[in-house]
């Protein structure tokens, strides 16, 4: 299967059980999105692993259960270069503050 994005972003440990997701491109709308959803697939994917994940404007923090923090980094980049990038204005959820 061939991968659905280039690789444009880095994986890096920041902690000894947090993987920072740093995106090397402008800061935007579209990109947001993207790294809103590569949150939710991480979460999906590794759902019995992450503890939470912190998306920001150009990276996504990945925080990991303690004794379960084995070596992700590889596994992390192949579920995030599956993550699509097309529609993802389209994929937006509008959200009320009452």
């Amino acid at each position: 299967m061939k991968p659905r994005n280039t690789k444009n972003f880095t994986v890096s440990w920041v902690a000894e059980t947090s993987l920072l997701v740093r995106f090397h491109e402008p800061v935007g709308v579209e990109l947001s999105l993207y790294i809103a959803a590569c949150g939710a697939a991480v979460a999906e994917h590794f759902a019995d692993t992450v503890v939470n994940t912190v998306p920001s404007y150009n990276a996504l923090l990945i925080t990991l259960q303690p004794l379960l923090a084995g070596d992700y980094a590889q596994e992390l980049q192949k579920v995030l270069e599956e993550v699509p990038r097309e529609n993802v204005a389209e994929q937006r959820a509008v959200v009320e503050i009452p």
